[in-house]
Order: C-alpha cells, then structure tokens, then sequence
C-alpha cells in the first residue's frame, strides 16, 4: 500500500480530533501515525484544557480553544469527535456544516 501512495503521490488525508474524552481516541492517533495509511492528524480541540495538553503533547499535534477555528482549516478533510456523548450531536452539526467527514462511534446523542 505504501509502495502504491509513493507512486501514485496520493495526499495523506487531514484529520482533526474533536475531543479526546474517550480511550479509542488515543488509540487511532497511535495508528494513525503509522504511514501506510495515509492519514495525518493535524489538529485537535477539547474543551478541557489539560486533555487537550496531553494530545499536543503525545500526538504532536497544533491545538484549538475552539472547534469553529479548528473545522476552518482546509488542509483537514474529516474529523473524529471523541468528545463526551452529551457534545456528540452539536458537534457532529457544527462539522456537517464545516464540510468536514465525520468518524463518530455510537451513541451520536443522550436522546
């Protein structure tokens, strides 16, 4: 596979991480750094401040106070929202209407 992505100079697809309140999280970040799949997280936001700091810590990543700001960038094409259940919908909202894909494991919302 990545044999095939040096030849054919396909882009790594941008991720942004709305949230990292759940384990599973951390877990696709981990994976995600691996080159074959063509995925580069770039960017996440959490509301609380000293998550967000171990993400930029362990993940390298550039952090967001806001997840408008964070849903701006162009150079991000989906987002994972790992925020807890009670944001899930309004988040999931605010990047539908950002044009961003969306990975976001169940539930999507309380009610």
């Amino acid at each position: 596979m990545l044999n095939l992505r040096r030849r054919c100079r396909i882009k790594p697809i941008g991720v942004g991480i709305l949230g990292f309140a759940h384990g599973h999280v951390h877990a696709y970040c981990e994976e995600w750094k691996k080159p074959e799949f063509g995925i580069s997280v770039l960017a996440g936001w959490d509301h609380d401040p000293a998550r967000l700091e171990t993400a930029r810590s362990a993940f390298g990543i550039e952090v967001y106070a806001n997840a408008d700001e964070l849903l701006k960038r162009d150079d991000i094409q989906a987002v994972v929202i790992g925020s807890e259940t009670s944001k899930h919908a309004g988040l999931a909202e605010l990047a539908a209407s950002s044009g961003k894909a969306i990975v976001l494991q169940k539930p999507m919302a309380l009610t």
